[in-house]
């Protein structure tokens, strides 16, 4: 996708900056328990007292990390879903952005997608926040989606969970994904894979939950 934003830092403008993008490819490199405070500020040009003026500790600098690369991604994503389209045209955007992130920017999807919420509950809590804000989101695309007759009268949260997975489900398969196999995945997610529809969901649907 042309308009596709990038990701970077402005590390020769800001020494949090230069700190933040050299902790990026140090991470990426060595995980967290491998990388040294000493290499991250080598790296970014400073000294590492430096390095602390800035963050707390290698915790505090990961988290911050973490928190640019996922908040670059959700907003790459977001403006997608605020876009003058169609809930459906806005859908597929979505996942051919994502896609788009996944194959240009390996780091960022490895890192997003690499399990360092064990770190510290603080930032185990901010990444629940973004998911569930991200479903939330997803979920008031489905709804507007019905209303407008694009997408068929379901639970639009259950839709919103399922729809989130997928992108977790797409993210190892950049390199296979062709504008020609994205269209037919977009086509599996709204055709579904029963060869033909049946009644019984809608009459599923109907169903008060019980507990």
């Amino acid at each position: 996708m042309e308009d596709l934003p990038e990701f970077q830092w402005k590390a020769k403008t800001s020494k949090r900056e230069a700190i933040l993008a050299s902790a990026y490819e140090i991470f990426y490199e060595k995980g967290f328990y491998q990388a040294k405070i000493e290499e991250i500020a080598q790296r970014a040009g400073v000294g590492k007292g430096t390095v602390y003026l800035y963050f707390s500790s290698k915790e505090h600098l990961l988290r911050e990390m973490l928190k640019e690369v996922v908040n670059y991604y959700l907003s790459a994503l977001r403006q997608r879903m605020g876009a003058d389209a169609s809930p459906r045209e806005r859908l597929h955007a979505l996942f051919r952005t994502h896609a788009a992130i996944m194959r240009r920017h390996q780091k960022v999807k490895l890192l997003i997608h690499r399990d360092f919420d064990f770190v510290d509950e603080e930032l185990k809590q901010w990444l629940f926040e973004q998911r569930n804000g991200f479903i939330e989101d997803l979920q008031a695309l489905v709804e507007e989606g019905i209303r407008a007759g694009q997408f068929r009268p379901v639970d639009a949260r259950l839709a919103a969970l399922m729809l989130e997975a997928l992108f977790s489900a797409l993210v190892f398969e950049e390199k296979t994904m062709t504008k020609q196999r994205m269209q037919r995945f977009l086509d599996i997610l709204e055709r579904g894979i029963l060869a033909q529809p049946t009644a019984e969901p809608a009459a599923v649907q109907q169903q008060p939950d019980k507990e």
